[in-house]
């Protein structure tokens, strides 16, 4: 089953490969090194379909922060090419999960060189099976049966 934690984790390790730099895991108060990146999911949304899928819609941001606060306008552009191909494209999470971005909105901030953009993935997967133990004797019409296993 996929989860958001797969998500982020295939999206950071593709956005280190392609802007060659890591991630951003500090507050900005804090102060952090440049270039560096940072990603959220800021919204979840539950698209259950009955029982038997899960449906969830999540709301992706990456930050990009460029090398330079001041200048590097064409890194930054190099950075924002580098992302939209990314999600261009499905992206596998896990064996047999892939996903497509959706909902692409990209902003460029030339005030401190930073670039975000957001974007939804929605994932429809069967419901995981519950690890309750299996029945091995059931009454049935007041008569006790047992499962083929326990005879």
């Amino acid at each position: 089953m996929v989860t958001a934690v797969d998500i982020i984790k295939t999206l950071t390790v593709r956005c280190r490969e392609l802007l060659g730099c890591d991630v951003n895991d500090r507050d900005i108060s804090e102060g952090f090194e440049r270039p560096s990146f940072f990603i959220e999911i800021v919204d979840f949304k539950n698209e259950d379909i009955g029982e038997l899928l899960r449906g969830d819609t999540l709301n992706i941001y990456i930050y990009y922060f460029n090398e330079k606060r001041l200048t590097g306008y064409l890194d930054l552009l190099k950075a924002r090419e580098s992302i939209r191909e990314l999600l261009a494209t499905p992206l596998q999470i896990i064996d047999g999960y892939s996903l497509t971005a959706d909902e692409i909105v990209e902003t460029i901030n030339k005030a401190d060189m930073t670039y975000i953009t957001n974007f939804d993935v929605t994932i429809y997967q069967p419901r995981p099976e519950a690890d309750a133990p299996y029945m091995e004797e059931l009454a049935i019409n007041g008569q006790q049966q047992s499962s083929e296993e326990n005879q």
